[in-house]
């Protein structure tokens, strides 16, 4: 291709300025105030081997994504200076904090913290700015917008060493129009876009706590701890399929009738006695079909999609359709008639010379709240410890486990119903560390006498870390396409109508007789292992997650149940050895794991439909137990 070589360049500057000062206002209490400058160039794509699309005079990057006569062109175009987005020049981050150490002399407060000086209350709050996804997420934009990469295959090779090999050059068309685009991308081609007035996401961080000495060299500490941001970066499908603003959903609905009335004739037949000849000229009236059968009660026009191209793939009796229509997917009917061509200007998508058309922008937000304890004593008489717990709660409407930030909602017009526990969220975690000494040898309280008495009983050392947490959020999900394209509804929650507390009690961990490792109550799973019959088929007895209807979404709560508790123990022995005042011999005794436990890990068995739902396949690491020597001079 012209450019062979070139790769991706991309170039920005990050300009940091501090300013800090501490102030005493008297012996109890201490401010510290702090000012953050961070300037920002926009991204600059130097090799000119990615494109952008197009922006218009007096148009927003929205409009341009969207105009059906859009075309790509070399990235940097728009802004001039190879900029992918505008300089971010205002990003002033505060940091406030302080600690009062009170003095209650008397009264209730007195009696609650006695002996003042001992009791310590901190807080503090800082803004700050995250750019650790700006290259990924950016770099998206270059890989979405086809036109300055291909490639050509030569299959059958039977050549010589320096035979001539003639290798077609792909064609290249720059600027590249939406449609030429979407015609190789099989109808469903991809733009992508940046919004040129991006920022670089900022998030809000506040904490306060109280610190007590509690004697014996330790201290208790609680604290609360807040961050939360409204502008994380997040790619956005504005080209969102539409079924119902047109009367498609409405069609839908009576071709699954069509299609009811159908198949129950047809049932009715067969159950008759009839054979043969008689029986295949009683069913000839009434083929499977999702069409208007004038033979069949109660069946019904489709105005919507009649007018849509009734040939090849889109016919009302094809195999793929009718099992659309069976199964209550709505969004794969249309994405159907979308990829054959088959819409004749029917308003499937707001750019029909696009499949996705996806926009980075500050869209997303986060929500984190917790509260902390932790009990600390410093190392002394041999003995140091450490233990906190932290009950907490990540809020997101983008979990972000995507580096490129590639995240499509199932709904642009409804963005609240994504809103729910991150991917990664852990509602409860305890640690714990801790190292002792054994008080025998030289400089400890017993048989701390004679070289070889110390070699023998002294030097011992314990040490061991202990976790224990919930597991990260599980969600039942049906990612069918019940209300938008395939890609969007692969997070799409399943339905129940069961209350938050009767479905958390059908979930944890349970042992089958058949050597089977579930996460899910049994009595709710088909006999093929999956929560329903499968898609389309009649309810059963127990059934307790449901499909969506077709041109909804689900009402689960996302992140609702925590999946298999996390609970380890690392432990070490060690044992110095002087062997004189310089040259010591230390032996170890390392166990991960130490008791074997076994830590369940469910892994991908979300979508209820699968035959494998909820069950556990994997487990974190079993016990390691490792020796070493180590010479130290």
């Amino acid at each position: 291709v012209p450019g062979a070589g070139l790769s991706q360049n991309y170039e920005h500057e990050n300009y940091s300025f501090y300013f800090n000062d501490q102030w005493r206002i008297k012996p109890t209490i201490s401010l510290n105030l702090g000012l953050r400058y961070e300037m920002f160039t926009g991204l600059r794509e130097t090799n000119g081997v990615i494109l952008e699309p197009n922006i218009p005079a007096g148009s927003t990057i929205e409009q341009a994504l969207l105009n059906p006569q859009g075309f790509t062109q070399i990235a940097g175009t728009n802004l001039g200076g190879n900029k992918l987005f505008q300089n971010d020049f205002n990003n002033f981050g505060p940091v406030v904090s302080f600690a009062w150490s009170p003095n209650f002399e008397n009264g209730v407060l007195g009696g609650i913290f006695p002996n003042g000086g001992r009791t310590v209350i901190r807080g503090g709050y800082r803004k700050s700015f995250v750019n650790d996804t700006m290259l990924r997420a950016s770099a998206s934009e270059g890989d979405a917008n086809a036109g300055l990469r291909g490639s050509n295959t030569l299959n059958n090779l039977n050549l010589r060493a320096g035979d001539p090999l003639t290798i077609p050059q792909p064609s290249l068309a720059i600027p590249r129009s939406y449609a030429l685009n979407n015609a190789l991308g099989g109808l469903l081609g991809t733009i992508g876009g940046i919004d040129t007035d991006i920022q670089i996401p900022s998030t809000h961080e506040f904490n306060l706590g109280i610190q007590r000495e509690l004697g014996f060299q330790t201290a208790l500490e609680i604290r609360y701890v807040h961050g939360r941001s409204k502008q994380l970066w997040r790619y956005v499908d504005l080209n969102q399929l539409d079924i119902t603003n047109n009367g498609f959903l409405g069609d839908f609905f009576r071709a699954q009738q069509n299609l009811a009335l159908v198949e129950a004739r047809r049932a009715q037949i067969q159950s008759s006695g009839l054979s043969g000849a008689a029986l295949t000229a009683a069913l000839a009236p009434f083929p499977v079909s999702i069409g208007f059968n004038p033979n069949v009660t109660g069946s019904q026009q489709l105005p919507v999609l009649a007018n849509l191209t009734n040939t090849g793939g889109a016919a009302f009796n094809n195999a793929s359709v009718i099992q659309f229509v069976r199964e209550g997917r709505p969004g794969s009917l249309a994405q159907n008639y979308i990829t054959l061509g088959l819409t004749n200007g029917f308003p499937l998508l707001p750019n029909p010379n696009a499949g996705v058309a996806r926009l980075l922008c500050n869209c997303s937000e986060y929500n984190y709240n917790a509260m902390q304890l932790e009990v600390r004593k410093r190392f002394s008489q041999g003995l140091y410890f450490q233990a906190n717990y932290t009950w907490q709660k990540t809020l997101t409407d983008s979990s972000g486990s995507e580096q490129s930030r590639v995240d499509p909602r199932i709904d642009n017009l409804r963005p609240r119903i994504e809103y729910g526990r991150a991917d990664y969220d852990v509602a409860h975690v305890f640690n714990f560390n801790g190292i002792y000494e054994l008080p025998f040898g030289k400089g400890k309280p017993f048989l701390n006498e004679g070289s070889w008495l110390n070699r023998l009983v002294g030097g011992w050392q314990f040490s061991g870390i202990v976790a224990l947490q919930t597991g990260a959020p599980f969600t039942p999900l049906d990612p069918r396409s019940t209300f938008n394209r395939t890609t969007p509804s692969a997070n799409q929650t399943a339905f129940s109508n069961l209350s938050r507390e009767e479905l958390r009690s059908l979930f944890g961990v349970r042992r089958m007789p058949d050597g089977r490792i579930l996460f899910v109550d049994p009595s709710v799973l088909a006999p093929s292992g999956a929560a329903t019959g499968g898609a389309g088929s009649p309810t059963f007895e127990g059934q307790a997650l449901f499909n969506v209807p077709a041109g909804q979404v689900g009402n689960i709560e996302r992140g609702l149940i925590n999946g298999p508790s996390y609970f380890n123990i690392d432990a070490s022995m060690i044992k110095n050895i002087a062997i004189n005042e310089r040259m010591r011999l230390q032996l170890r005794a390392e166990a991960f794991n130490l008791l074997n436990h076994t830590n369940f890990f469910i892994g991908n068995t979300d979508d209820i439909n699968s035959t494998t739902f909820g069950v556990i396949g994997s487990a974190f690491t079993a016990r390691r137990v490792q020796l070493a020597a180590r010479f130290e001079f």
